[in-house]
């Protein structure tokens, strides 16, 4: 029974875990604690990072003192992305290092396709983070959510990555039955009629497009050379409806993605055919890695890309698109990029 009830990352992951170490960090002993100039660095970094989020997160950062209300969508933005950059140089190193490994195993469980081939590294991971817990922050915060991270691998084996069995969709639904109910004395007849009709609507249509373009787009002479002779219309976004993912070549937080050869690229065009095929111009940018331990930082998609090496224009179909990225400036010429693993839906 137990191998069929899968633990909540939800609750166990973020609610639990890593609000417990946030917790460490900004009110704990002064063993742990960060101290108050390098809280306050961590704080306004996170305000400048509200700059690179692209679209697909629903809540922007606040300051870490606000903890005690984080919700588990802004937990979760610290763990696979944030986190990574706030707190280097400023948290205790080994601190850092041991932080990594969460979100490194977590990153890597929660991507479709890494959970199944990196699954016996996530564990290794989870196993080390469990057992420096210990040592770190004390035997006496070895609690049940830090016990059950080590069960985790299992169950994405069993039942996929963890957004296929966390409450994250569960919780976000919870406020539109809510919304649906009009009346006190029938709450649940009524909730359930309303689903129903929903799902007889939804049963009804039929979804004929994988995408949806945005506004067409002024285009320069090279552009409108192209399109005269090839019968070409340029569009300023597109959203992918299998993904959610919105994709713009005027917005830069929503300019960057990672295709299936691993390249970093930057949508320059957005193209639909007078056959109404769609293809992508793009840029590749030459990456490395941002850090090298615990795991290559590539692995889980995390690199620093090159913004001088621009490419010259490559086209790709909507098809070449593993990831869209995350991507924040750290200098005039270098960009951590991040692609966008979790489920964009929820």
């Amino acid at each position: 029974m137990i191998k069929d009830i899968p633990s909540d990352y939800m609750h166990v992951v973020l609610l639990g875990v890593m609000k417990r170490l946030l917790k460490f960090w900004v009110r704990g002993k002064k063993s742990v604690r960060l101290p108050t100039n390098k809280l306050n660095d961590c704080d306004s970094e996170l305000k400048s990072l509200r700059d690179y989020f692209p679209s697909e997160f629903v809540r922007l950062p606040r300051a870490l003192n606000d903890i005690e209300n984080y919700k588990g969508t802004e937990l979760r933005n610290v763990l696979l992305y944030t986190g990574q950059i706030i707190f280097k140089g400023r948290l205790n190193k080994s601190f850092y290092l041991h932080f990594l490994k969460l979100q490194c195993a977590i990153k890597i469980l929660v991507t479709p396709d890494l959970c199944i081939t990196e699954n016996d590294l996530a564990y290794k991971l989870l196993i080390e983070f469990v057992t420096e817990y210990r040592t770190i922050y004390g035997a006496t915060f070895i609690t049940y959510n830090v016990h059950n991270l080590i069960h985790l691998p299992f169950y994405v084996k069993k039942h996929g990555c963890l957004d296929n069995f966390g409450a994250f969709k569960f919780e976000n639904y919870l406020g539109i039955i809510k919304k649906k109910i009009s009346h006190s004395c029938y709450p649940l007849q009524e909730a359930a009629n309303r689903i129903t009709e929903k799902m007889n609507i939804l049963n009804t249509l039929v979804i004929n497009e994988n995408y949806k373009l945005g506004k067409e787009c002024e285009m320069d002479i090279k552009s409108l050379i192209m399109a005269n002779n090839q019968g070409y219309t340029f569009y300023e976004s597109i959203t992918i409806n299998s993904t959610n993912y919105f994709i713009s070549t005027k917005d830069p937080k929503n300019n960057y993605i990672m295709v299936k050869t691993h390249e970093i690229a930057s949508v320059k065009h957005i193209v639909k055919t007078k056959y109404g095929h769609i293809f992508l111009m793009v840029c590749n940018f030459i990456s490395s890695r941002y850090f090298d331990v615990p795991i290559p930082s590539d692995i889980i998609g995390t690199v620093i890309i090159d913004l001088n090496s621009q490419s010259s224009l490559v086209q790709l179909s909507l098809n070449d698109i593993k990831y869209k990225c995350f991507v924040v400036n750290v200098s005039e010429n270098k960009a951590i990029s991040m692609t966008l693993s979790h489920n964009t839906f929820i």
